[in-house]
């Protein structure tokens, strides 16, 4: 954590809490929280309370900070974060929901969905028991 990330870090406006069997897995330029259909859905939940903050706002989700900003700004390119409008959280979680019902690739990340210009680190979601419910 640099110098400066610690006064970011401070000013957190929401902390999400996922269930602690969601991981995530960083590769280059791409994060992707893995949990279960119920953990993914209860991870969603917590998504959706994103769009209710202000532009400028911020969210920490594990190492991550989320920022609302309805204008994309320098931000987007700090390590570990992800800037995006508050719509664009809604419609993130709403096609995080779409993985555990099958309506959208497993795993999927957000970029792929071209809802908004290419975030620098592209976040996703892989829902781990798919392969073994039945069809």
């Amino acid at each position: 954590m640099g110098l400066f990330d610690m006064f970011w870090y401070n000013k957190t406006s929401l902390r999400l809490n996922p269930p602690k069997a969601v991981v995530s897995i960083q590769t280059v330029g791409k994060v992707k929280f893995i949990g279960t259909t119920g953990d993914i859905e209860k991870l969603v939940e917590e998504i959706r309370k994103i769009p209710l903050l202000k532009d400028g706002q911020l969210a920490r989700l594990h190492s991550y900070t989320l920022k609302v900003s309805e204008c994309m700004t320098e931000d987007r390119f700090r390590e570990n974060w992800v800037e995006l409008p508050a719509q664009a959280w809604a419609v993130m979680a709403s096609k995080f929901l779409e993985v555990t019902e099958r309506r959208e690739e497993n795993p999927f990340y957000f970029n792929s969905c071209g809802y908004t210009e290419k975030t620098p680190l592209d976040i996703g979601v892989e829902v781990s028991d798919l392969h073994s419910q039945s069809e």
